[in-house]
Formats: structure tokens, sequence, C-alpha cells
């Protein structure tokens, strides 16, 4: 089993701060934050090492989509496997870049803006400015942040040939998201992406009133 070395990455982290960011350097503290857990898991963790040392195949690799996270999916071409991301969170501007059906902010919002999808002109504008700000962010640190840090952590044989890290996340072959239109906004999606809402619920959660139950059922 993989360290949790969550609390380690987080011993300089303050919410207040993060509250006040502008979203450009949300995205960028989202990297640096999850950076410093990647660096513990490849560099300090032996299971991870071992990991990049196998010999194993496997058919799938799962990963957290993308989530400042974007490295591990060299991991499928280490295995030479399909590679399924789990996106924890709904519609993010970044993940829709990635998937190949960008964010369309005149009626897509997203979780660092307050409005609904009903947007006045100047919302509409506001929202245009987090989206961009992320997707910029987000290049920006794939290309400089990410890649270097990639083929730092994660070295194995054949590392060398390996596509570059956007060519890699491009390749994702399934995308599942936990969001669903009955709980949030109905938005288009590439093909690949699946809205699978409830992937967070406890399975052994207490079961619901029996005439609540029945309702639901029928």
């Amino acid at each position: 089993i993989v360290k949790d070395w969550q609390e380690e990455a987080l011993k300089d982290f303050k919410e207040e701060d993060f509250a006040r960011m502008i979203p450009f350097n949300v995205q960028r503290n989202l990297v640096d934050f999850c950076g410093k857990i990647l660096d513990l898991t490849f560099e300090h963790d032996q299971v991870s090492k071992d990991l990049l040392n196998s010999n194993e195949t496997y058919d799938l690799v799962l990963t957290e989509y993308p989530f400042a996270n974007e490295p591990v999916a060299y991991l499928a071409h280490k295995f030479k496997a399909l590679h399924v991301g789990i996106m924890s969170f709904t519609d993010y501007p970044w993940a829709n870049e990635l998937s190949g059906l960008p964010t369309n902010p005149s009626y897509m919002g997203n979780n660092l803006s307050p409005s609904s999808i009903q947007l006045n002109f100047w919302e509409r504008l506001h929202n245009t400015y987090i989206s961009i700000s992320i997707v910029l962010a987000a290049y920006y640190d794939l290309y400089a942040v990410q890649q270097p840090r990639a083929d730092r952590i994660l070295r194995y044989e054949g590392w060398e040939n390996r596509p570059k890290l956007m060519d890699m996340m491009a390749e994702t072959a399934l995308i599942l998201m936990n969001s669903h239109p009955s709980t949030g906004y109905p938005n288009p999606t590439a093909p690949h992406v699946k809205e699978i809402s409830g992937m967070h619920i406890d399975p052994e959660s207490q079961p619901l009133p029996k005439d609540l139950q029945d309702f639901m059922d029928d």
C-alpha cells in the first residue's frame, strides 16, 4: 500500500490564502500542492519505485484525472495499457480542453464561478476570464512544470521514447466524471467522457426508509 503523503504536502497550505487567489494562481497552486504529493510518492515510496521497475502487465491503468496529476498518465505507457481517468469533481475547463471539447464559457459554468448558467453579459465575461485563466495556467504548468517532473520521477525502461505528456493525456481512452445532469447542468461532453455520479457514496450507507424507497422505485 502506498503511503498517504497528503498531510506532509499540506503542512504549509492555508485555505484562507487559497480562497483569495485569482483563478490563474488557483490552478498554479493546485499543481504545486499535487506536485509535492507526486514527488514524495515516487521519490520516497518503495511501493511506487517497485511499480516502475515491475514487469507485471495490466489491461487498464486508472488515475485521478486531471487534477494536476498529469504525470501518472505515463503509467499507461509503462504498462502498455489503456488509460482510464477518474474525475472526482464536475466539469472543469482544463479537463474539457484535454478531452477535445473545450468549455464554452457563454453557457458552461465551472467550479470556480459563483454563478449559475443563467448568465448575463457581465457574468459571461467573468466566466470567460475564469475559464481562460485556468486553461492558460494549466498549459503553462503542463509544459514547464509537469513534463519536467514526469521526466524526473517517472523513469522506467523505455521512458526516453515515450510521447509528450500532452499527447498521453489526449490519448486517455475513457474519462469517468462524478456528475449527473439531474444534480448539475447538462453540458456537452466528448464521446469518451461518461457521467457516473455517486462514485464517492459509501456502499455501506444506511438504507432509505421503506416509504421513501418505494416512492423512488415506483
